[in-house]
């Protein structure tokens, strides 16, 4: 199991939290594999990265960092979200299908803003423009 990277960040969705793992071969560079887990804790994603024998981590999630840089045999670099934008990519492409699997509950749905506050938030947008052009 040598040879190993890993993208890996804990990504939300919905009322849950899930682990997600893309793990690509050192030698082509290809992806190899992807996992996906309901977050249960930090230490649990660093057994995932010792289970798939993952040599080097990203991660855009700070927390997960801090625990990577503890661990003897995974380098780890924190990286911007967009270098790591596919693990985020991964759980939006199939989120209904994962929300049944590993039983997460909808969130409700946000109440509309009232006519007042739009009102008012275009006014100062359209001020902040106007102030920036003196």
């Amino acid at each position: 199991m040598a040879g190993r990277f890993a993208v890996i960040n804990v990504e939300p969705l919905e009322s849950g939290r899930l682990i997600v793992a893309n793990v690509y071969s050192n030698e082509s560079g290809q992806l190899i594999d992807q996992i996906i887990r309901k977050f249960e804790s930090y230490p649990q994603a660093v057994a995932l990265l010792q289970e798939i024998g993952a040599e080097q981590a990203w991660t855009s999630d700070r927390e997960l960092y801090g625990f990577l840089l503890q661990i003897v045999g995974i380098g780890a670099e924190y990286k911007h979200s967009d270098d790591t934008a596919d693990t985020r990519r991964a759980i939006e492409q199939q989120a209904d299908l994962l929300c049944e699997i590993f039983q997460i509950e909808a969130l409700p749905p946000k109440k509309p803003l009232p006519k007042w506050r739009l009102y008012l938030i275009t006014k100062l947008e359209e001020l902040t423009i106007w102030l920036r052009k003196q």
